[in-house]
């Protein structure tokens, strides 16, 4: 498949040369990262406090290596970072844990399952889990109870944001059609994701985009660090399909199944 949608037409860096060039720089960030891992510790336990059971949890050693990483191993903005982080959760994630504490419920999600498409299938060849969304599929189209419904999903998989690994981010475009091109919902979502779940995503892959995609893609596309540019795969026909999942996919028998039920059967 092709990375990023803005190069597509133009002709995109060689997928093994952006790979091993994304590998190279998030192994310096990473070497950066523990180098100031200790100071951070510090800090956090210093002028942090006090803080709920909760948020000691979220404040894992990974957490503090993945906002390290996010910043270049610079301490004072991984810091920055992590109070603007903890302010976010305290007003969006905690209200939607109850009186008991526990995980995110997503009340639009309970009131009608159709509502948000945002969730865990399985788990790739690397052993990444695998999250499939389709605007084309949610009849919810609030820009807000999509955005917190995605974060929740998130608080689901990686234990309340305290676990470390990655994911990948499967966008299927089947049914995309205008009421899905609401700019607020990219220009909400991209900076959640980029300032509160820093360096979770290790690939998105998009499934037959649409050209009607591009001109959004071209109005976010500012909001786009330059490292999660080159993790952007598109697959776009059948054919780059099956290479995909023979390449990523057939690892989890299930979950390719499933794939390939939505592709071929839904479009």
């Amino acid at each position: 498949g092709a990375c990023d949608p803005s190069a597509e037409a133009a002709g995109a860096m060689p997928a093994a040369v952006a790979g091993q060039k994304l590998a190279e720089e998030e192994e310096e960030r990473h070497r950066l990262a523990l180098a100031h891992l200790g100071s951070l510790q510090r800090r956090v336990a210093s002028d942090l406090s006090p803080l709920f059971e909760s948020e000691q949890r979220f404040l894992s050693e990974e957490t503090l290596l993945r906002y390290l990483r996010a910043r270049d191993g610079n301490e004072q903005l991984a810091f920055s970072m992590l109070e603007a982080t903890l302010a976010w959760r305290r007003r969006h994630i905690a209200p939607a844990c109850g009186e008991g504490g526990g995980l995110p419920r997503c009340e639009a999600c309970e009131a009608d399952p159709r509502s948000h498409c945002f969730m865990r299938v399985g788990d790739d060849s690397r052993g990444l889990p695998v999250v499939y969304s389709a605007a084309g599929r949610a009849s919810n189209k609030t820009v807000r109870d999509n955005c917190m419904h995605m974060a929740f999903e998130l608080e689901r998989l990686f234990d309340g944001g305290a676990a470390a690994g990655r994911y990948v981010w499967i966008i299927d475009f089947r049914g995309f059609g205008m009421r899905d091109m609401n700019p607020r919902m990219g220009s909400t979502a991209l900076p959640m994701f980029a300032n509160h779940f820093p360096e979770r995503l290790a690939e998105i892959v998009l499934l037959d985009p649409p050209r009607l995609f591009h001109a959004l893609y071209r109005t976010l596309e500012p909001l786009i660090d330059p490292v999660t540019k080159r993790k952007i795969c598109i697959v776009r026909g059948e054919a780059a399909r099956q290479r995909h999942s023979a390449l990523r996919w057939q690892s989890d028998p299930p979950m390719a199944a499933w794939l390939e039920a939505v592709a071929s059967q839904c479009r």
